[in-house]
């Protein structure tokens, strides 16, 4: 009966490629994060955060500018201003924070070393640095690039770039 043909197979058919890889969970500052995730999240996502509230404010503003009845609201965009922005660079810093301190312990290295992401051109480590391929003290492997997360990613890396062209311009115009 071993060698029959239709005997069903003794390999263990589970579950087993799926716990070689650890899922990606976004509100924890446990686990390890792949670079281009890290990209696609820290940088690309409050990107499109900032753009659609600052072209939520150029509307608001052309509204009020072209009131057609002359009527003035008691709304003043730069009490809105003044707490949006705060407000989007808070969260940035928060959201940017835990993607960091996972992406530290993707490269091996303890979440406090996360803060060198917070100094601009230092922070471009954890870009660079690539992750550990085999499972460490901090969990499995990050799971697999979808072709999502890869083009999200490489345009995370131009929202990057453009972060910097900004900075450039701001230091050109104050100095």
């Amino acid at each position: 009966m071993d060698n029959q043909v239709y005997q069903a197979p003794e390999a263990n058919i589970g579950l087993e490629s799926s716990s070689q890889f650890q899922s990606f969970n976004y509100f924890n500052w446990k686990g390890r994060i792949g670079r281009l995730r890290y990209l696609q999240l820290a940088y690309l996502l409050p990107t499109i955060i900032f753009f659609a509230y600052a072209f939520a404010l150029i509307l608001i503003m052309n509204i009020r500018a072209d009131n057609a009845f002359g009527q003035t609201n008691s709304f003043d965009y730069m009490e809105l201003l003044a707490w949006g922005l705060p407000l989007i660079l808070l969260t940035g810093v928060v959201n940017g924070l835990w993607l960091s301190i996972q992406r530290a312990h993707d490269m091996g290295y303890n979440g406090w070393w996360a803060m060198c992401a917070l100094i601009p051109l230092i922070g471009t480590i954890l870009m660079v640095i690539p992750g550990d391929a085999s499972s460490n003290q901090y969990g499995l492997a990050p799971e697999e690039n979808s072709p999502l997360v890869k083009v999200t990613g490489w345009l995370g890396l131009i929202g990057v770039a453009f972060y910097y062209f900004l900075i450039a311009i701001i230091f050109t115009e104050v100095f």
